[in-house]
């Protein structure tokens, strides 16, 4: 028996409200997506639908992450120097992965040299919104408020604190991710807690991103709260990131002696502090344990041979940077 044209187009409408339902309810698994929808929602009722009526299309399929500090100071700068020239070592150039800097002001010119003549960096100027009390805090927020201007299908970023000791281009080739953001926890912190200096990986092109590029989730918080960009992650995006296991991101204070997270891994491992060290892909520098902090000529005191290994590669990196902005 055959079937009509009206009725092949009823029930191609069902099979496509049914596949819709479905997907809506994967993406609106939990309060935290419900809350960033609802905000793109209200923008539509206003008139507003940019987020869903101009479809990004990708300049490109990967790409790393930078963003220039507020601080500019010397040490900054350089531990900026160290991550991008770090990870353009480590990357496989057959993976084509870009390099991206972005900043709200203006790189200083010795790092712009520096970085251009030893990488392929590219820089990308953010315009983000100037609130008078603030714009220093809307800037700790770079990596997301520019997120419209990546048109990655994936982005790592990573912060400045952290020493890049292992090739990190597996992040890239995880599955997709439901929220468009993933995050290894911040094991020394209160529990459950993602972190915000990275690694994160962000798909920039995924609705959800689309929608905090545009500003629709950070504007209306930083109006009406002072706080954290740590804060803010953790408050839309806590229950719903995919993670990685909190070893992505491993804290000097595993190998400091008497520290309160001292050989954690080494414990759950059962491995020496040699050992854990040399699987490490990132370290990341405990507060008030930064490199540029302690004069290299201060290494030496350092209270384990790992962290020695740790601060004498970051110098190591950072050695030109230092010449060339102590003359």
């Amino acid at each position: 028996m055959g079937f009509d044209r009206r009725t092949l187009r009823c029930g191609l409408v069902m099979v496509l409200a049914g596949y819709a339902t479905l997907l809506s309810m994967v993406v609106l698994s939990n309060m935290g997506a419900l809350q960033m929808l609802h905000e793109v929602e209200k923008s539509m009722r206003k008139g507003d639908r940019s987020v869903l009526e101009k479809p990004v299309e990708p300049v490109g399929k990967y790409a790393y992450a930078f963003y220039l500090p507020y601080d500019t100071s010397l040490q900054q700068m350089c531990a900026l120097y160290v991550q991008v020239k770090d990870i353009a070592k480590l990357t496989d150039p057959e993976l084509g992965a870009e390099l991206v800097l972005l900043h709200i002001r203006d790189v200083p010119d010795q790092i712009r040299s520096l970085l251009e003549e030893q990488t392929k960096v590219k820089f990308q100027r953010l315009h983000i919104p100037k609130y008078k009390e603030n714009h220093k805090l809307w800037e700790s927020f770079a990596k997301f408020s520019g997120l419209a201007a990546l048109k990655y299908e994936r982005v790592i970023f990573i912060g400045i604190n952290t020493l890049i000791r292992g090739n990190l281009d597996y992040l890239f080739h995880h599955s997709t991710y439901v929220a468009g953001i993933a995050a290894p926890r911040i094991y020394w912190l209160k529990q459950p807690m993602i972190t915000a200096e990275g690694p994160i990986v962000l798909d920039p092109i995924h609705p959800m991103m689309i929608s905090v590029g545009h500003g629709k989730m950070i504007s209306p918080w930083l109006l009406d709260r002072s706080t954290s960009e740590l804060e803010w992650i953790n408050t839309y995006f806590l229950e719903h990131a995919a993670l990685f296991d909190s070893f992505s991101s491993l804290s000097t204070e595993e190998f400091t002696p008497g520290a309160t997270w001292y050989k954690f891994w080494g414990k759950k491992f059962q491995l020496a502090p040699t050992e854990i060290l040399k699987q490490t892909r990132i370290v990341h520098f405990f507060p008030g344990q930064e490199p540029w902090t302690t004069e290299s000529g201060h290494i030496d005191t350092l209270p384990s041979a790992e962290l020695r290994t740790i601060f004498s590669a970051w110098y190591d990196s950072a050695s030109l940077c230092l010449e060339v902005n102590s003359t």
